[in-house]
């Protein structure tokens, strides 16, 4: 849009705001479509592989995102475009889980294991970062420590496992000795995840 002056844009921008058009931030001075609209305006486009791939290519380098938005939906975007490989290495690339993870929380970088569904070795993985989510919200320095003694045990079976883990050795802050063995709950054990924050005595429990 063009607007002889930034008033009659603002002016615009809240009246769609106080009609639920869009999402306003004041503090940003973005705007953000709603889903139902968003939607809407992708069944008027004939080619929606060719935005997402031109979205991508015009935030360039993925391991230094532009901005909050690119770190959260990189991985959307990217099968969006139908490139598939290309998010399964970033996947089970250290480098990026662990860029990610700065750059969001754990919650979003999960959300991503989502769209590979089915592959063995990203499921490992997510189970991996689960297990150690209630250490990572603490720290998230511990990513590489944590993932490295969850998925030790299939470190000679996982081809993308061992790659990762030997990622890990090489690039993560480590303590000077490490364990030959695996020393913590497996990924895709019967453990799924450990509930902390709670300090006082439980005394009901709802099963769903």
């Amino acid at each position: 849009w063009r607007f002889d002056d930034e008033f009659d844009a603002e002016e615009l921008v809240l009246l769609l705001a106080r009609l639920t058009l869009i999402k306003f931030s004041s503090s940003t001075g973005t705007i953000r479509l709603h889903d139902v609209v968003r939607e809407y305006l992708a069944t008027q486009i004939d080619d929606l592989f060719a935005l997402h791939r031109a979205l991508i290519e015009a935030w360039g380098d993925p391991y230094a995102l532009p901005d909050h938005y690119a770190w959260q939906n990189y991985a959307y975007h990217l099968r969006g475009a139908g490139q598939a490989e290309q998010l399964h290495a970033l996947l089970l690339d250290y480098r990026w889980i662990a860029a990610k993870l700065n750059a969001t929380e754990i919650a979003t970088l999960l959300m991503d294991f989502n769209y590979a569904l089915g592959d063995e070795e990203v499921s490992l993985l997510k189970s991996a970062i689960i297990l150690s989510s209630h250490i990572l919200k603490k720290d998230k320095r511990q990513l590489g420590g944590q993932l490295l003694g969850r998925l030790m045990s299939y470190r000679n079976s996982r081809p993308h496992i061992k790659r990762l883990l030997n990622q890990i050795t090489t690039t993560a802050d480590l303590p000077a000795f490490l364990p030959s063995t695996p020393f913590l709950f497996q990924a895709d054990s019967d453990l799924i995840r450990t509930l902390s924050g709670h300090a006082s005595s439980v005394t009901t429990v709802v099963y769903s």
